[in-house]
């Protein structure tokens, strides 16, 4: 049986010692200069209308109050602050829609005369052993935000909520009416 086997040319493989002398650099001992940054020019807004600053609303809405607190975007700087007795005369209406409604309106104009125009929103009830609910006045305030011409961003429910066994406060017997 005479079987032909077929060869196949041998390709000769390159080693590291034998490459040529031009792929080869040499490198220099002294430090070469960064190149130049270069200088590329801001992408162009994708929207026409150039918005202003942004404010943070912090909320708390209790079933006897209204109180809005407006700070800049860390927090440490109060912008302006209203609260339900501020702008009503009797104590029972402090917590109404009506009186979350002159809150948001005195809140909107202060915040937009002093340039801003977007806030967001941290809801917060009275939380704990209490009340885990807002107020009636936060969603009318919400409301009325949107109708002064502020810009809604996030809206978010900061509510503490108790973790573990927490006491009601009244004592053991509870409150005695």
């Amino acid at each position: 049986m005479s079987e032909k086997i077929a060869e196949k040319p041998v390709e000769k493989v390159e080693t590291h010692a034998e490459k040529p002398a031009e792929k080869q650099t040499v490198k220099s001992a002294e430090p070469q200069a960064a190149p130049a940054p270069s200088v590329t020019p801001s992408p162009a807004p994708t929207h026409s209308r150039k918005y202003g600053k942004k404010a943070i609303l912090h909320v708390y809405s209790s079933f006897n109050n209204t109180i809005v607190t407006a700070t800049d975007l860390t927090g440490a700087e109060t912008i302006v602050r209203q609260s339900g007795g501020m702008v009503m005369r009797a104590g029972g209406d402090k917590a109404s829609p009506y009186s979350a409604m002159q809150v948001a309106n005195a809140v909107a104009e202060d915040l937009k005369g002093k340039g801003f125009d977007e806030v967001d929103i941290l809801i917060r009830a009275p939380g704990g052993t209490k009340s885990r609910s807002p107020g009636s006045g936060a969603q009318s305030l919400l409301r009325a935000l949107t109708r002064a011409g502020m810009r809604l961003g996030k809206i978010e429910e900061v509510t503490p909520l108790p973790t573990g066994n927490m006491r009601k406060k009244g004592g053991k017997r509870g409150r005695r009416v």
